[in-house]
């Protein structure tokens, strides 16, 4: 019984323990705030980031200290911060992504290259269309036994675009939805 009144004096006091601030992007620490800064702009590895921001090199454990770092709420936060920047910045959106997938996957070489002559020309840059221009990887100058030059030109991969195009389109998922369920048939055999 006395145990009972106990626990309910317990439940009417009001808690001496204050309640615990939900940090913000506001709160990173400056180590937190650079190593967000830098995954959000650079393209190194995490391992390198972690020790760029300022902590402690600990080798083989870089890595994973990074991740943990980056796993808070509030560095996410920062992180998705500086990436909307980041994008604003260079003026990436959702359809110039796309658009650059459809240039490359659905490339017409008849816009950059014409036959002539029994031969092959690259058109000049002026009469290469904008969207034909995102599909061309390289051209390379390249020398001739004669001693003239010959140029050489390389498309970005039309598949690796169509495959990213199908993703963003939800088409895998939509192909898996539509197949026929998988039957499998144990058959024995027997002699007669």
């Amino acid at each position: 019984m006395a145990a009972k009144k106990k626990a309910a004096r317990k439940k009417a006091r009001p808690s001496s323990k204050k309640p615990v601030k939900q940090k913000t992007h506001l709160d990173c620490t400056p180590q937190e705030d650079r190593l967000a800064r830098i995954v959000a702009i650079s393209t190194k590895p995490l391992h390198e980031a972690y020790v760029a921001a300022g902590y402690n090199d600990q080798g083989e454990y870089n890595r994973q200290n990074a991740w943990n770092v980056l796993q808070r709420p509030h560095v996410q936060e920062k992180l998705e911060l500086y990436r909307m920047a980041a994008a604003a910045k260079l003026d990436v959106s959702d359809e110039k992504i796309m658009a650059a997938f459809a240039a490359i996957a659905f490339l017409d070489p008849a816009d950059v290259v014409e036959i002539q002559g029994g031969g092959v020309r690259i058109k000049s840059l002026d009469e290469i269309p904008p969207w034909a221009r995102m599909a061309i990887a390289e051209i390379k100058e390249i020398p001739d036994v004669d001693g003239g030059v010959s140029l050489q030109i390389k498309f970005h991969p039309k598949v690796p675009a169509l495959t990213a195009l199908a993703k963003i389109k939800n088409m895998f998922e939509e192909h898996e939805k539509n197949k026929a369920p998988r039957v499998r048939l144990n058959l024995r055999l027997e002699r007669v």
